[in-house]
């Protein structure tokens, strides 16, 4: 079993079912999440930083979800028309062209989404979606989103780019796809539903090779 750090109440245990949480102390468990296979859990971890619970099955591989929405889960939350959650620190990132050797086997997948993961939870439908607006420290606008308007715990994921290249300074790099990343630094998101206007700050750090070994 596993406690969340965050709130007593929710708690999550491994069976040779899968996965099952609880997010009223135990009175009451559910099956967390639909897809998650009918397997036997074997360990479980939480990456605090990025409030990410990790999950190790036999023979199923490693998964990694975002349980934040989760932990913040209170009696007040399905009552409310909207809200808006904690949004995790969010690293930058850059490509790197890479292709494999003579010998090997090319294997390609889907990645997740990468960037800064927004989740807000709705009551009612929204037919025209959720408008979200991201900016910087000093206000500017960086990129605005629109988001799912069906009940329900909702995500979309801010890929940390820019809705136009930024102005090029001495020694910046010189490519409109380098000029429209977002630095790191303080940034916030504001939902707007009717009179109802919610906020959250955010970071984001560049993920460079000189830190690799220092994520926690």
């Amino acid at each position: 079993m596993f406690e969340s750090p965050r709130n007593p109440r929710v708690l999550w245990v491994g069976t040779a079912d899968g996965v099952y949480v609880t997010v009223d102390g135990g009175q009451r468990w559910r099956r967390f999440g639909k897809n998650f296979p009918h397997v036997m859990v074997e360990r479980m971890a939480m990456s605090f930083r990025q409030r990410e619970l990790v999950v190790s099955t036999h023979g199923r591989g490693l998964y990694v979800v975002g349980v934040g929405p989760v932990e913040e889960y209170s009696d007040s939350v399905l009552t409310d028309s909207i809200r808006l959650f904690e949004v995790a620190p969010a690293y930058q990132y850059r490509e790197r062209r890479t292709h494999p050797g003579f010998g090997s086997g090319r294997y390609v997948a889907p990645n997740p989404p990468r960037g800064a993961v927004i989740a807000y939870y709705l009551k009612d439908m929204q037919p025209d979606g959720v408008r979200l607006v991201i900016t910087n420290a000093a206000g500017d606008t960086m990129r605005t989103l629109t988001g799912s308007g069906f009940p329900g715990l909702q995500r979309v994921t801010w890929d940390l780019n820019r809705e136009r290249p930024r102005a090029r300074g001495l020694g910046d790099p010189t490519s409109t796809e380098e000029l429209r990343m977002a630095l790191p630094g303080e940034y916030t998101v504001r939902l707007t539903l009717g009179k109802r206007r919610l906020q959250q700050k955010f970071t984001v750090t560049e993920l460079g090779p000189d830190r690799l070994g220092r994520i926690r």
